[in-house]
Parts: structure tokens; C-alpha cells; sequence
């Protein structure tokens, strides 16, 4: 049966889905032998067409946003657990190491930063109270907070029949018996002039001739190969003794008499202790000729005029050179000779009208601020930056001049 193409395209969807007669269906298989246009087209209709997913229920769609976020949440605690450990790792090991900004000290960093932007600012009054004012009154009316070592703090100490006396700082003396004689003395003295960090020793000329003659007398470091410098002395009873002072010490025994050395020195003789003592009580007698002055002034009026100081000194020196014009944060280590927990800061300091940064100012920092000076990195003096630092590390009104 020969068929027109129009009518075997109608027949065709129901070729495609095997619903005609078995007539029809031989009659269009006939027809499309023949005709390449109906095969194309039988073609086009019999091709496979992925269907497109069909949308998740509004359930699964639910589940699925939180899973999701869930995801996230967890991805983002992840991330930043991960950013606050290293700025923890960071402080843990400054903490350890005793240097750069830690767990501890990050007050101390703030405040000294806050002082001189205080400065920088020109509110000279908030920043002047800053500043550890008690420790300064006390330094100037207790002798006690003066700074002077007390030879009376020293420890007797008898070897071979003379009496010496120990410093409380020398830390290895604990354990040294009251007397010493024979050979603990002899070891006593090698101990001595080998603990390196005593630049400055006096000893008998006799253990100096033993440690010689046993070969227990550096002549000097590796660092620092210079020889040891000696000077030969006596007391007013004739007892001989020998100064050394070793490598590093910044010192020439020929250059000062015996008593110059003695407040520098781990162990003393009698002699030696005694004028010492004398020399104590002179200065405390000084001190507290200066100190009635402070005591009949008061605290709340030697605060008051020194701050009035300070403030006019700064307003002076800004009308004079400028201001600060840039604080960098420098570094920060643990000031371990202080009594109280201390830090030492350090800060760069630019001055209006020089883009370098030409030194910096030194801060010490407990419960207040101590500014105790700076530095420099040029090799002439920067008279803008000791002019700064000669006012904030001098801020105390003195009465008596």
C-alpha cells in the first residue's frame, strides 16, 4: 500500500508509541523505506530527551538549606579556631621567651602607647597622670626607695681568719658555710672569679697567688680577649689584696682607688665594709636634709607643681621644635632587675617636620609609667629627640633648687 507522506506522519506518533493496526504499521514501515523525509522525521520524534530532575519536596529542600548550613557554621568555627590560634601560639611564645608583646604585658603595651599619643595630642595633663608619681615621692623621701645599697643588708662571712662580707645579690653564697678555711677557702675563691657575671673582684693576695699557681685565673673570654686588669692594694692594717677586673666590665683598675669599686663588688673585707657604712650614713644624712624639703611641701603640692612643670615644659618644646607626628611600636622584654613585675617598652618616635624616625623613647612599665630615657640612630646627637626625652624622664619638681 503506497501512502503520502502526510498521511504516514500522522500515523507516525502512533507508530512511535505501537498503538496502530498491524495494517497501518506495515504500510508506514513500506512508506519509510522509501521516503528519507518521514525517516528523518521518524527519527526526530523516537530521539531520547533527558527529562530534567524533578524539584525536591518542600521537606528535602528544608533538610537540605540546614544541612547546608550547618556545613557552614562548622567550616567557619573551623576557620576561626584556626585565626585565633596563631596570634595564641604568638603571645605564648613572648610569654616563654620573656620579649614582644604577650599575655602580660598587653596593658603595659596600650598604656605606653597611650601615653604618647597623649603627648602627641598635647593633652600633656591626662598623660603626665599617667606616670608612677608615688614611686617618685618615694624615691625622694624614704631612703629606703633611694637606690643606695645598704651595707648593713651584707652577710659576714670568715676566711682564713679575716672577716669578709657578702652582698645579699650574690646568689651562690647561700649555701656557703659561716667560716671557711683550708681548702673549701681555696675553692671559695676559684668559685668567685670564675662566676663571670661579677665584673669587678677583690681578693686576698694570697688566693691570687694560689689561683695562679693552680692555673684557676681566666685571662679573659673568647668574646673578649683582652687580659685581666690588676691592681695591687691594702687596707689601713696592711692587709694585701688584688682588684681584678675582668673582660666587659668597662673598667681599668689603675684608673680609681679601691673605695670607687667597693658597691660593685660580690665580697668586701672589714675594712672595707666599714667605710662603706660610714659612707652610707653620710649619704643618708643628705638625703634626708633633701627629703625635709619634699616632706614639708607635701605630696599633693610637689604633684601639682610638677605637673604644672611638665605641662609647660612640653608646650615649650612643641612650640619650639613641633610634635610627635608618628608612634611605632619597637618591642617589649621583661625587665627582670626589678623588684615588681616590670616591662620594658620601646617605642620610634617622629617628629613633625622629619619623615625618618631618628630614636625612640624608653618606658618602663609596672602599675604606672616610667620613662627612663631612649635611644638613637644617628651618630650626632638629635637634639629634638634629647630635648623630648630630658623632659619626660625629668617630669619632678624639685623644691630645694
Amino acid at each position: 500500500m503506497n501512502l503520502n507522506c502526510e498521511i504516514v506522519q500522522d500515523l507516525l506518533p502512533l507508530y512511535a508509541d505501537d498503538v496502530c493496526s498491524a495494517e497501518s504499521r506495515a504500510a508506514v514501515e513500506e512508506h519509510l523505506q522509501s521516503c528519507e523525509s518521514c525517516r528523518k522525521q521518524y527519527a526526530r520524534m523516537t530521539q531520547q530527551v533527558k527529562e530534567p530532575p524533578l524539584p525536591p519536596s518542600s521537606e528535602d529542600s528544608r533538610r537540605f538549606r540546614k544541612g547546608m548550613r550547618k556545613v557552614r557554621r562548622r567550616w567557619f568555627a573551623s576557620l576561626a579556631a584556626v585565626l585565633l590560634l596563631i596570634p595564641v601560639l604568638l603571645l605564648s611564645f613572648h610569654q616563654y621567651r620573656g620579649e614582644g608583646i604577650c599575655f602580660t604585658n598587653l596593658s603595659d603595651v596600650w598604656r605606653g602607647y597611650r601615653f604618647l599619643s597623649l603627648l602627641r595630642d598635647g593633652n600633656y595633663d591626662s598623660a603626665f597622670d599617667l606616670l608612677d608619681s608615688k614611686t617618685a615621692w618615694n624615691e625622694r623621701t624614704d631612703f629606703a626607695y633611694s637606690g643606695c645599697i645598704d651595707p648593713t643588708d651584707y652577710s659576714p662571712l670568715t676566711i682564713d681568719g679575716q672577716i669578709w662580707y657578702c652582698a645579699d645579690w650574690t646568689r651562690y653564697m647561700q649555701t656557703v658555710p659561716d667560716t671557711l678555711s683550708g681548702a673549701p677557702a681555696e675553692d671559695f675563691w676559684q668559685t668567685l672569679v670564675q662566676h663571670s657575671q661579677f665584673g669587678i673582684v677583690l681578693i686576698s693576695s694570697d688566693a691570687y697567688r694560689m689561683l695562679l699557681r693552680t692555673g684557676q685565673l681566666p685571662s679573659g673570654e673568647e668574646e673578649v680577649p683582652e687580659e685581666i686588669s690588676r691592681k695591687s692594694v691594702s687596707d689601713p692594717s696592711g692587709a694585701e689584696y688584688e682588684l681584678l677586673c675582668f673582660p666587659g666590665s668597662n673598667c681599668t683598675a689603675d684608673e680609681y682607688d679601691l673605695f670607687s669599686f667597693s658597691w660593685d663588688l660580690p665580697i668586701v673585707p672589714e675594712s672595707l665594709w666599714q667605710q662603706m657604712c660610714a659612707a652610707t650614713e653620710q649619704n643618708r644624712t643628705e638625703f634626708e636634709k633633701r627629703a625635709s624639703c619634699y616632706l614639708e611641701m607635701g605630696y599633693d603640692a610637689w604633684l601639682c607643681a610638677s605637673k604644672e612643670q611638665f605641662v609647660a615644659s612640653m608646650q615649650q618644646f612643641s612650640s619650639f621644635y613641633g610634635s610627635i607626628s608618628r608612634i611605632r611600636f619597637r618591642g617589649t622584654w621583661r625587665h627582670s632587675d626589678s623588684a615588681a613585675p616590670c616591662w620594658q617598652l620601646e617605642y620610634d618616635l617622629c617628629f613633625s617636620g622629619s619623615s625618618d624616625c631618628r630614636g625612640g623613647v624608653t618606658i618602663f612599665s609596672g602599675s604606672r609609667l616610667n620613662p627612663s630615657g631612649g635611644y638613637e640612630r644617628l651618630s650626632q646627637r638629635d637634639n629634638v629627640l634629647n630635648a623630648f626625652l630630658d623632659i619626660i624622664s625629668y617630669p619632678w619638681y624639685t623644691p630645694y633648687d
